[in-house]
């Protein structure tokens, strides 16, 4: 196995990532012209967003739990291969 190999599903991660940041603008984005978002509540307390929203953000916050030990596995493994 080469270090090559495992750049891939390392970079289908990041990409993941940043398709659930857009998923989450876009989504803030129509709660907010749907009008139903007090926008002051939200700035202090993400469970005042409805729950589309409140899913996709919960979704942000597990990608840099578990993942970042995928990370650190990955380098790791790269450095023992070179």
């Amino acid at each position: 196995m080469n270090a090559s190999s495992i750049l891939l599903p390392v970079l289908i991660q990041i990409a993941l990532t940043l398709v659930v940041f857009l998923m989450l603008g876009m989504r803030k984005t129509a709660a907010i012209k749907a009008g139903g978002v007090d926008r002051k509540k939200t700035a202090l307390d993400n469970s005042a967003w409805p729950e589309p929203v409140v899913k996709v953000s919960n979704n942000i916050a597990n990608q840099f739990q578990t993942p970042i030990l995928f990370y650190v596995l990955c380098v790791l493994f790269i450095s023992l291969i070179l």
